[in-house]
């Protein structure tokens, strides 16, 4: 499992609970299998990539500094996600149901594509793409056009662009993205630590 994944996890964890363990064969309601879904997950999961892998980030981030990038990545995330979730539930529930056996809704004490159900996460995610391509692209638009027009016109920042992180090696996009998720916190000081051993330079060891 990659330390994005793990990191992942801990944050599905913390932000969506699985799903309530529920008797054997009783119907999952949609909004039991929205959360079994990780609820909005894979979609801010969508427009984070968009953010994250264009070359937008890197063009503005040592100008305007890792916390001020970090804090417009994480508000266009929100934000498109909000405008999209009507859409995205609906076709979440729809993806469940279709690509996970009814037997394993019940099977099972606690529900998660990011944990007891993980093994048919690949093939929800795939019937996203396929039966919701406008949801994916428009929240991808969204998230980016936003983060765009944000970053353009923000001030430069004075002094370390690197901030707290600045040990770590932040040419790596992990690196960034999971600053930006720690900034989320409220001790991203403390909260980087396990994290150091991973992303730091070389030369910090």
């Amino acid at each position: 499992m990659s330390i994005w994944r793990i990191w992942a996890f801990g944050i599905t964890a913390a932000l969506f609970p699985p799903a309530p363990a529920v008797a054997q064969g009783t119907p999952l309601s949609d909004e039991r299998l929205f959360q079994a879904g990780d609820g909005t997950l894979l979609l801010s999961n969508w427009a984070e990539q968009a953010i994250y892998e264009s070359p937008v980030m890197r063009a503005h981030l040592e100008r305007i500094g890792l916390a001020r990038t970090c804090a417009i990545a994480n508000e266009a995330v929100k934000l498109a996600v909000s405008d999209r979730i009507d859409a995205f539930r609906p076709a979440l529930v729809a993806a469940m149901r279709s690509q996970i056996p009814a037997d394993r809704f019940d099977a099972r004490r606690w529900l998660s594509l990011q944990g007891a159900l993980a093994a048919y996460r690949g093939r929800v995610e795939d019937a996203l793409l396929r039966d919701a391509a406008p949801v994916y692209e428009g929240v991808r638009a969204l998230a980016l056009t936003r983060f765009q027009r944000e970053t353009a016109i923000a001030a430069a920042v004075a002094g370390s662009w690197a901030d707290i992180f600045a040990d770590w090696d932040l040419s790596r996009t992990n690196a960034v993205r999971t600053a930006c998720m720690l900034y989320q916190l409220s001790d991203p000081v403390m909260a980087k630590r396990p994290f150091d051993q991973f992303y730091q330079r070389k030369e910090m060891h």
